[in-house]
């Protein structure tokens, strides 16, 4: 639901904590770890545990809304405060999110971390309550030796005449986070946007095509380009090398070692001839205004 945001209960232009009017274009102002504490608490589930200590998000960190119902918040500096807070509380290493005592009883555990919201959130139509829900902290703050694993790959057929590699087919794999791009490894990578590059990090079997390149578009996406087609090629595997080096980007991980078979993963990757599909068809209402039917 897309949202208006004001600053403990006041609302205006005027006001520190609402993002910058241009919010949709800009993706809003970015504020600091003052305006972030204005907007949400991170406390332990357990009233004990929370009013003797407090989680750690690090020295300093900033957030902003990167569209009208997504707030992000980015560590800027992950070393640990130390001390008491404000409160008197002692302040406490974040846990590890994965931990199975962390997850334990639907995170209600004396070691569970909960966000509450604290701004004045509604609806933008400013016509609902204000939001005051509390959830717990979950996902993975990552981890120093594992190393990046694809989290998504799909093709991209310009004309969808096939279903085999063709030329102007293009498969891309994005990784899980920043990577090394195998800076590390020795020998180290061909030129990029050449057919070695790409077999520099990948193993297809049976080849993919007769020509292709390959490319590193950003620190974690790989694409691969089909120069020249193999009308003989069948699914098979891609396997990301071990010996390419794509670590984390300190390069401090293990490397990258996936493999995929494309059969499983997708058939129609490389094209699905004949007519568009349709999907899906769903309605939204931008500010949750009202919940009938309106005309222009």
């Amino acid at each position: 639901m897309a949202t208006h945001i004001g600053h403990l209960g006041v609302a205006g232009d005027a006001d520190p904590y609402r993002p910058a009017s241009d919010a949709k274009s800009s993706g809003g102002v970015v504020l600091s770890q003052a305006g972030v504490n204005a907007l949400f608490r991170f406390d332990y589930y357990q009233p004990a545990e929370a009013a003797a200590r407090v989680p750690s998000l690090g020295l300093d960190y900033e957030g902003q809304w990167t569209d009208d119902s997504t707030f992000v918040i980015t560590i800027t500096n992950a070393i640990r405060r130390v001390g008491r807070d404000a409160q008197n509380r002692i302040w406490n290493r974040m846990t590890q999110l994965t931990d199975e005592s962390y997850m334990a009883n639907n995170y209600q555990g004396k070691d569970s971390v909960w966000v509450d919201v604290l701004g004045d959130v509604r609806s933008l139509g400013l016509q609902s309550p204000r939001c005051n829900d509390r959830v717990p902290l979950t996902g993975n703050w990552g981890s120093r030796t594992q190393g990046p694993t694809i989290a998504k790959m799909f093709g991209t057929d310009p004309d969808n005449a096939d279903s085999l590699p063709s030329p102007g087919d293009t498969l891309t794999i994005i990784f899980d986070r920043i990577t090394s791009k195998g800076r590390t490894a020795r020998p180290p990578p061909p030129e990029p946007r050449t057919k070695e590059y790409a077999d520099f990090f990948l193993r297809f079997d049976p080849v993919v095509a007769n020509d292709y390149r390959g490319e590193f578009v950003d620190d974690s996406t790989f694409v691969l380009t089909i120069l020249e087609s193999d009308p003989e090629y069948v699914l098979g595997t891609i396997r990301i090398k071990p010996q390419a080096q794509i670590k984390n980007g300190a390069a401090s991980s293990d490397p990258a070692n996936d493999e995929i078979d494309l059969n499983e993963f997708d058939p129609t990757i490389w094209g699905k001839p004949g007519p568009p599909t349709l999907l899906a068809a769903t309605v939204s209402d931008y500010d949750n205004f009202n919940t009938v039917r309106t005309h222009p």
